[in-house]
């Protein structure tokens, strides 16, 4: 009997998704704002060190990195498929990563109130998390990163640069 009450209940855990990485990443609350998000914002990011300047020509800035571009994401198909990358980079994940971190990508989500921000480096294979659902860094599979460049690129959003200036 107990031993049927344990099975059960893995297979249950199994159905929630409770024991895939990126519940660990996001953490449940996170994981709910993301699939029933009120709103989404897809950005792309300078990823490397911004120059300064007058408190005037600031950029726009998430976490330390200069935004290139942002918008809302409304579609419903788009918004699936961004999530749907998402925890699939991150549940593919196979290993440690580089120490560096240049993020192309960081994806905002709200609901009731709650907001959730990744800030993603498919090239490093990392992202950072922020908000409701702060957990901090996670390891990713790089591969979903096509995913963000076509929805970015389909919504208008400048791509940032593969190189920093003048660095050959």
């Amino acid at each position: 009997m107990v031993l049927r009450k344990f099975a059960l209940a893995v297979v249950l855990i199994g159905m929630v998704g409770c024991g895939k990485p990126h519940y660990k990443a996001l953490g449940s609350r996170g994981v709910a704002v993301m699939e029933a998000a009120d709103s989404m914002e897809l950005m792309t990011l300078y990823p490397f060190p911004s120059e300064g300047g007058s408190a005037a020509s600031q950029p726009e800035i998430i976490h330390g990195y200069r935004i290139l571009g942002r918008a809302m994401v409304t579609d419903a198909a788009a918004r699936r498929r961004l999530v749907d990358a998402l925890f699939g980079a991150i549940d593919g994940s196979n290993g440690p990563t580089p120490s560096c971190f240049n993020p192309r990508h960081a994806l905002r989500a709200t609901r009731g109130g709650k907001t959730v921000e990744v800030i993603i480096c498919f090239e490093c294979r990392s992202l950072m998390v922020y908000g409701e659902a702060a957990g901090g860094r996670a390891t990713i599979r790089p591969d979903e990163g096509k995913v963000f460049v076509e929805i970015a690129r389909q919504m208008g959003l400048p791509d940032p640069p593969e190189k920093e200036p003048g660095a050959d």
